[in-house]
């Protein structure tokens, strides 16, 4: 059974076995105009070879088989909570289905009521990279999810919420959910759904790219364009102001730059809100 107790047991087990690589970042406030934004700087200097694991890790799949060690619990019966084995937010876990099934693939029921049964244990954010362009770094299909209770809160947190809010200059789509949404699972998927013909993303065969990022107040959608800017690769985190990069120069050229600029290339232009 999915606890936040039970989720923190098996992290303190699997960070003494080796088995769970916390990253360790520089961590330092940014911001572009109005809006704040956390870049994290992978310190390579202080890993204990989790920075060298994590740039160098292996391409096949580490869901089948995963980890014992990173084994959470059962969510539903079609998913797996793991650990997320490099985290560099305390708490990091993923949804993975149980059988393969390809990241590209739209969500469904099964995803909805996973991510249901989750956050109603574990309220927090959930995000999705729906491919390769979205920021995913695996191919078999999962969700994650980063509880409030390990204390980190999106730094655009405030915007997402609004529902129609002119500073976020990139392409984006929204909806607000209500207490009576989470009571039927296939009303989330209806409004996901929704959301992904909104933005013509739908094809006959999977969605083109786009990043999901989702609470229990709304549900944000982002398509993408491009997976990186100048090398920085961006994934759903991005676009709720945390930005991860690999030296010191890259998050010059973010500040250089501006964060919401980047981040509206990625998602093919600044647009806003659709019409």
């Amino acid at each position: 059974m999915l606890t936040l107790l039970n989720a923190q047991t098996v992290a303190d087990e699997a960070l003494r076995s080796g088995a769970l690589c916390p990253l360790t970042t520089r961590r330092f406030e940014s911001a572009d105009g109005e809006l704040p934004f956390e870049i994290r700087i992978l310190d390579r200097a202080k890993e204990r070879g989790c920075s060298k694991t994590f740039e160098n890790r292996p391409r096949a799949n580490p869901f089948l088989p995963y980890d014992p060690a990173l084994y959470v619990s059962h969510v539903g019966e079609s998913h797996v909570c793991l650990l997320n084995k490099y985290p560099i937010i305390n708490g990091h876990l993923l949804l993975v289905t149980s059988e393969f099934r390809d990241q590209r693939e739209a969500l469904d029921l099964d995803d909805f009521t996973a991510l249901v049964q989750a956050l109603r244990v574990a309220d927090g954010l959930v995000f999705y990279n729906s491919g390769r362009i979205a920021g995913a770094s695996q191919q078999h299909k999962h969700l994650q999810l980063v509880p409030w209770a390990a204390g980190w809160r999106p730094p655009l947190e405030r915007w997402l919420e609004q529902e129609d809010c002119q500073e976020l200059t990139f392409r984006h789509l929204r909806r607000q959910l209500e207490p009576d949404d989470w009571e039927d699972e296939s009303r989330l998927l209806s409004h996901y759904l929704g959301l992904l013909d909104e933005a013509k993303l739908t094809t006959d065969s999977f969605p083109l790219p786009y990043n999901l990022l989702m609470t229990r107040r709304y549900l944000v959608l982002i398509p993408r364009s491009k997976e990186s800017f100048v090398g920085i690769s961006v994934n759903a985190l991005g676009f709720c102001g945390a930005l991860l990069v690999f030296s010191d120069d890259q998050a010059a050229r973010i500040e250089s730059v501006g964060a919401m600029q980047v981040l509206a290339r990625l998602a093919g232009g600044s647009v806003g809100l659709f019409s």
